[in-house]
């Protein structure tokens, strides 16, 4: 599997992240006459280093998976 390293700012708060690509893919939009690539990505983040606390203490758990789907056309 690919993986895409970056950061994430959540609340004003920066740190690095790395989601893992499960589909990415393009293909030309007849309609648009343009490409147009698609992906589909996830990573899990501890969402305590951002300073999102709330429900800790009940036991919700600090992990928090994103899911994140992007489309993109060239310009």
């Amino acid at each position: 599997m690919t993986r895409v390293d970056g950061n994430l700012t959540l609340h004003g708060v920066t740190h690095p992240i790395s989601l893992t690509a499960h589909a990415f893919g393009c293909y030309l939009n007849a309609t648009a006459k343009n490409e147009v690539c698609t992906g589909a990505f996830s990573t899990t983040i501890d969402r305590t280093n951002w300073n999102i606390n709330k429900y800790s203490w009940f036991g919700l758990s600090k992990n928090l998976d994103l899911n994140v789907e992007v489309e993109a056309m060239k310009q």
